[in-house]
């Protein structure tokens, strides 16, 4: 199992006062159905924010290499979710995540059922990548489940 480092928890103090959230995603659900559904729970969350969507940031990999640095500098927080099918982040997601947290922001993961939960209470498997699509399972902690 993975981990994230640890955040800073004088930041975790800060509730829901947030002013600028990135919100991390697979690619492959940017025009779907869950994307939005996704994307509502996130609002709901925090009105107020500035929520930045990378789908309408970013154009290719390469202009996210060269501008995801200074946009990190500029976020309070990254919220992320998966890809229902198997429940896995790809590398671009998890490297958004690591760099989140290595930056001390608050990094939070919108479940299914829309709630916030913070990375200490998930399970991150990136011991066998299927892919880079594919390339951690994210489980809540209570989920004893194999992930494949």
């Amino acid at each position: 199992m993975s981990s994230l480092p640890q955040t800073n928890p004088e930041r975790e103090r800060l509730g829901r006062t947030v002013g600028a959230i990135y919100f991390s995603g697979p690619l492959s659900t940017y025009e779907t159905q869950r994307y939005a559904e996704m994307l509502a729970y996130l609002r709901g969350h925090y009105p107020d924010a500035e929520i930045l969507e990378p789908k309408h940031l970013f154009h290719s990999h390469a202009q996210w290499k060269v501008e995801w640095p200074e946009l990190l500098s500029r976020i309070d927080a990254v919220v992320f979710f998966h890809d229902n099918d198997p429940d896995c982040i790809g590398h671009g997601v998890w490297a958004e995540i690591n760099d989140a947290a290595s930056a001390d922001k608050r990094v939070e993961f919108l479940s299914d059922d829309g709630q916030l939960i913070s990375p200490e209470r998930l399970k991150f498997d990136a011991a066998t990548p299927q892919s880079m699509r594919q390339f951690v399972h994210v489980r809540t902690a209570g989920d004893e489940t194999d992930a494949p």
